[in-house]
């Protein structure tokens, strides 16, 4: 396999997992490079317009209170983003690592990503796949909240937003104990009422 004709494979990787690094234009420069290969654009997925990553958020403090903490796979980019967009669009601070670990200038995730937890509110779970929920960053970030939770050291919502065809049986159990919502934008309206 070389590199020209895995290119669409490596312009996916770079969308899902290169999101936090990639700095602002870069998706379009792919593009570019993509469409001078002969054949390649055929083959290449339509690059969502929201996974274009503007200027990050600004930089918070370890300490600044956090509204919503959205925990998603990478392969739940693009619901994840309309999320975000909505919820900072009205004003809530929120944590998405694609977007906000780029704001702290640490390349230290875990430790970002926990004191970020320790800072938030309420946390916000994305999913397409029953599966994304239990792989490790996501599984971490839900269960460290649940935990939390169960503690009483928080007392924000936890709830998870799915896509068509999930019901709340098939999560696992730490997460069908709290809200669980179909991804549907007329739900993002109640996310504001949960999300104080």
């Amino acid at each position: 396999m070389n590199a020209l004709t895995d290119l669409p494979s490596l312009v996916l990787l770079a969308v899902t997992w290169g999101g936090t690094v990639l700095r602002p234009g870069a998706f379009k420069e792919l593009e570019s490079l993509i469409a001078q290969v002969p054949g390649a654009t055929d083959e290449v997925p339509n690059l969502p317009e929201r996974v274009t990553l503007a200027t990050p958020p600004p930089a918070t403090s370890d300490k600044d209170p956090l509204d919503v903490f959205i925990s998603a796979k990478s392969e739940d980019l693009q619901y994840a983003q309309q999320v975000f967009d909505f919820l900072t669009k009205y004003g809530r601070k929120v944590f998405w690592s694609p977007m906000s670990l780029l704001a702290t200038g640490n390349s230290d995730y875990r430790k970002e990503i926990d004191q970020k937890l320790e800072n938030t509110k309420h946390m916000l779970v994305v999913t397409t796949d029953p599966k994304h929920v239990e792989s490790g960053w996501v599984q971490h970030e839900w269960g460290s909240f649940c935990n939390e939770k169960r503690s009483g050291r928080k007392a924000g919502n936890l709830l998870t937003l799915v896509t068509p065809g999930i019901l709340a049986r098939d999560l696992p159990l730490g997460l069908r104990q709290y809200e669980v919502w179909q991804f549907e934008s007329e739900n993002f309206e109640k996310l504001l009422q949960y999300f104080r």
